[in-house]
């Protein structure tokens, strides 16, 4: 089974999590078991360079969530949203030099990243003042897990690859990143389907392509795949850029009709909670008879 080509291995690290709850992060405790977390990645990777000889496995290491300085997470604080990604192995391009030169078409302008102050006081801390960061969306991992190994995008992903970590030729990298842009857009297609045939008075997004451009788009950009890889990838992204932001407007569609029902729903019960009140003050006698019959049910 082990032996099977694109199988994924998933190895969880939990007492990371639980000694920083227990020691917070910057304790004696925690440091150590930092180094001892970086031994486990050093002998599972000699493990698995052992028994697959072939050098075609890829190495992603990662945490769900940071923690702050008392220990805890769960809120948008930069110390528990910024966690680290390293990869390396087969597939996966190498480090790239600070002042090296960046091809912009590869970068999605849309992810959003640290301030160039913010990440260069972060490189220097680590030690890292020499490579350039290629910071990505924790939801964009799936994606590159799934093109590393050669199967489908996950069903329902939103997320964009990141074509700048993968060590491929330009065709090859828009290729990838067109059936990237094809699954987000059929989410798009459905949301839309799914909202024009439910509502009685739709309202299409306004700033935001209909599907029918976005799939002319992404036409355009397959036919250039060959020959013209930095417009296609330019296209790629646009389409991308308007389905996340298709998807978006339908995920907030009832918005307004919920808040409605929630804030009738809750007056409604204010009303009628006050009405028995008021009826118990003044029938005292049938409020009496009322406790005594609900008394053995209770």
């Amino acid at each position: 089974l082990i032996a099977r080509p694109q199988s994924v291995f998933f190895l969880h690290l939990l007492a990371a999590d639980t000694l920083g709850h227990a020691f917070r992060p910057h304790s004696a405790q925690y440091l150590a078991h930092v180094r001892t977390l970086d031994r486990i990645v050093a002998r599972v990777t000699a493990l698995f360079e052992r028994h697959f000889p072939d050098r075609r496995t890829a190495y992603l290491f990662t945490s769900d969530h940071g923690m702050s300085a008392k220990g805890s997470h769960g809120d948008g604080d930069p110390a528990n949203t910024q966690t680290p990604l390293l990869v390396w192995g087969a597939g996966v391009g190498g480090p790239t030099a600070a002042d090296a030169h960046v091809d912009h078409s590869e970068l999605w302008s849309s992810r959003a990243t640290l301030s160039e102050s913010e990440q260069n006081l972060q490189n220097r801390k680590w030690g890292l003042s020499h490579l350039r960061r290629r910071d990505v969306r924790q939801v964009d991992i799936a994606p590159l897990m799934a093109s590393l190994i050669g199967v489908a995008y996950p069903m329902n992903s939103l997320g964009v690859l990141p074509v700048e970590y993968l060590d491929a030729n330009a065709p090859e990298k828009v290729a990838n990143l067109h059936a990237n842009a094809r699954e987000i857009l059929a989410q798009y297609k459905r949301k839309w389907a799914s909202k024009s045939s439910t509502s009685l008075w739709f309202k299409p997004p306004q700033h935001t392509l209909p599907v029918e451009e976005c799939e002319t788009l992404l036409l355009q950009a397959f036919q250039s795949l060959r020959s013209e890889t930095t417009h296609a990838q330019e296209l790629c992204f646009r389409v991308i850029d308007q389905s996340l932001e298709g998807l978006q407007y339908f995920q907030t569609y009832d918005a307004f009709m919920l808040s409605v029902i929630v804030i009738v729903g809750y007056a409604g019960w204010i009303v009628y909670v006050l009405l028995l009140l008021l009826n118990d003050e003044l029938q005292p006698d049938s409020c009496t008879a009322s406790s005594i019959d609900w008394r053995p049910v209770l």
